[in-house]
């Protein structure tokens, strides 16, 4: 067997990513970055710049807002046969509850009360990679667990 290269610990040369809101309230263009020195660590970069706009995300949206609510959606509202969440059938006589989007507002349909009441916007941001199995994402995903922050409240 004859050696023909020699592995240099590598690290990533760029990266790519955008924001993606569930009803599109909060875009932003995509970000592309691309090493300009040799002793730019893209890693690290990636989660600061990932982390300063999770930052910036949890800071426009952490008060609750109130429901807007117009004619289209009272008209859905009352017509509305089955529950968004849970997709049954609302009883005769069953009170419908209006249920908003405590983020932005938005209604998002009729509910059962207790649906309603149990609906709950999550603690977290999905963070999606594609094509994980490519030679540097090891190299983001480390870093990534160097910057976690846990909480016990």
């Amino acid at each position: 067997m004859k050696v023909t290269q020699h592995h240099i610990k590598s690290t990533p040369s760029s990266f790519f990513y955008y924001i993606k809101c569930f009803d599109n309230v909060y875009s932003k263009e995509p970000v592309i970055v691309t090493k300009e020195k040799e002793d730019d660590d893209i890693a690290q970069i990636f989660v600061d710049m990932l982390e300063a706009d999770i930052k910036d995300i949890y800071t426009k949206f952490k008060e609750k807002k109130n429901m807007v609510f117009n004619k289209d959606d009272k008209r859905n509202f009352e017509e509305a046969a089955v529950c968004h969440i849970c997709k049954k059938p609302f009883e005769a006589g069953e009170e419908k509850v209006r249920d908003h989007c405590h983020l932005t507002g938005k209604f998002r349909g009729a509910a059962h009360n207790c649906c309603n009441i149990n609906y709950k916007d999550p603690k977290f941001f999905r963070v999606i990679f594609h094509n994980p199995s490519g030679y540097d994402s090891h190299l983001f995903i480390n870093q990534l667990g160097k910057n976690v922050v846990t909480s016990t409240a």
